[in-house]
């Protein structure tokens, strides 16, 4: 049977990625929760042929794994909190998929899901069937909305579960394997180069946003926020030009002749936002891309750091940090010497 991505062994991580391998369906129901969420797995074909075999890799906040039961099985999860959004992906065999009071069969020549936690969840996994699960934190995915549509409001980012086909399917198989030649072309010991990984990571989370639905979908995609006004886009031109902290709201008012208030109303009518946060939003992210490039062997710290975006509470800035970003600033900076 034809694979959703050509050829089954584009999508076969090496050995040395292997996390579980058992014929023991409640070790395996264990496995699997520690990737996804909680759910309940039930044996529905023969039991002594079960045969359930995980693998998994990461890139960052993105992660991927390969799993299969060898027997027919139905995975039940009720709705969860978990901070994640998978896509299913299959690779061989036929899938139920029931979500949302809607039903649909999913096979590797028509169709993907989206999952999402919040979403019940019945999965009916044919025998011999295999699927691709592409993962994303929603913390990251917050993230990459800004830096993809900073005119996008504030309220939390809710994507929605789908059964997705036609040109939505091939970006996101189109992730999958770029995520699956690049794990294929290092040893499972050997480390991934950091920018690889940073590259890898944005275009899944990009990709996700741009192809499945999400309660921001409509602003990204309008074309009135596209053409920001002569002060709005002056006011970006100078925020993009800091090397440093340099500006505040009242020097943008000063410099362009106008009042403050008239730059505070046209950031909210054209960016839903106001000049203050996105000034704060826009050096966190540089802040952000200093931390993850530095390395602290280097003498780089975290104060040194906010200091020089503006930020002179540490205290403060590490909490802005974790919102923004889901991990403080001193664990960004370490995670870079891995």
């Amino acid at each position: 049977m034809a694979s959703a991505i050509d050829d089954d062994r584009e999508v076969t991580l090496p050995r040395g990625y292997e996390r579980y391998r058992t014929a023991d369906p409640i070790a395996a129901q264990v496995a699997a929760t520690n990737f996804l969420s909680a759910h309940r797995l039930t044996v529905r074909g023969e039991p002594r042929r079960f045969a359930a075999v995980g693998s998994i890799a990461e890139a960052g906040p993105v992660s991927m794994c390969v799993m299969s039961y060898g027997e027919e099985v139905a995975v039940d999860r009720p709705i969860q909190d978990d901070p994640y959004v998978a896509v299913l992906i299959p690779i061989c065999g036929r899938f139920l998929v029931r979500l949302k009071n809607t039903e649909f069969v999913m096979t590797p020549q028509d169709s993907i899901a989206a999952i999402c936690p919040r979403d019940r969840l019945h999965l009916r996994w044919g025998k011999g069937s295999r699927v691709l699960a592409l993962r994303a934190d929603t913390t990251a995915l917050q993230a990459a909305l800004k830096d993809l549509s900073p005119h996008a409001g504030d309220s939390p980012l809710q994507l929605d579960s789908a059964c997705l086909a036609g040109s939505q399917r091939k970006a996101l198989i189109g992730i999958a394997a770029t995520l699956t030649h690049v794990f294929n072309s290092y040893r499972p010991d050997q480390r991934i180069p950091r920018p690889i990984i940073r590259r890898l990571s944005d275009h899944a989370l990009s990709t996700m946003l741009l192809t499945i639905s999400h309660n921001h979908h409509s602003e990204m995609f309008d074309p009135r926020q596209v053409t920001a006004s002569r002060t709005v886009r002056a006011v970006i031109d100078l925020v993009d030009s800091e090397r440093e902290a340099q500006f505040t709201v009242s020097e943008f008012a000063s410099r362009l002749g106008v009042s403050i208030r008239a730059i505070e109303s046209a950031f909210r009518r054209e960016l839903g936002t106001t000049p203050t946060a996105y000034l704060t939003r826009t050096r966190l992210e540089r802040a952000r891309e200093e931390l993850r490039r530095g390395d602290p062997r280097d003498g780089i710290t975290v104060t040194d750091v906010a200091t020089k975006w503006g930020f002179t509470h540490v205290g403060r800035f590490a909490k802005r940090y974790r919102q923004a970003f889901g991990v403080t600033p001193s664990a960004q900076l370490r995670n870079q010497t891995r």
